[in-house]
């Protein structure tokens, strides 16, 4: 997440505090950014150890989208990525991964 997205997203949950200041509470300055994993630790690991299975299994995750994605569609819905993450064999909590 970069600053000028949390910023953006501040702004929409319509936080009023000095989101400058808070930015820089959380140790960062206006080039570096916020991970899922700084945010949520088990959230970061799942998204990670998916991201690795993704790239193992399939070249990527489009590679495994395009797995799952059989009829060409560009589009699947959560149950359906959850049921097909399951039968290809992610090792992790499919429902982590949607």
């Amino acid at each position: 997440l970069s600053f000028r997205e949390f910023c953006d997203a501040c702004t929409k949950v319509r936080f009023e505090g000095d989101v400058i200041a808070l930015w820089k509470q959380m140790g960062k300055d206006k080039e570096s950014g916020i991970t899922l994993k700084e945010v949520d630790q088990d959230s970061g690991v799942s998204l990670m150890e998916f991201k690795e299975w993704c790239y193992d299994a399939f070249g990527g995750p489009v590679g495994m989208f395009n797995q799952v994605d059989a009829r060409g569609q560009g589009q699947i819905s959560q149950p359906q990525f959850v049921q097909a993450v399951r039968e290809l064999g992610f090792p992790g909590t499919a429902q982590h991964a949607a």
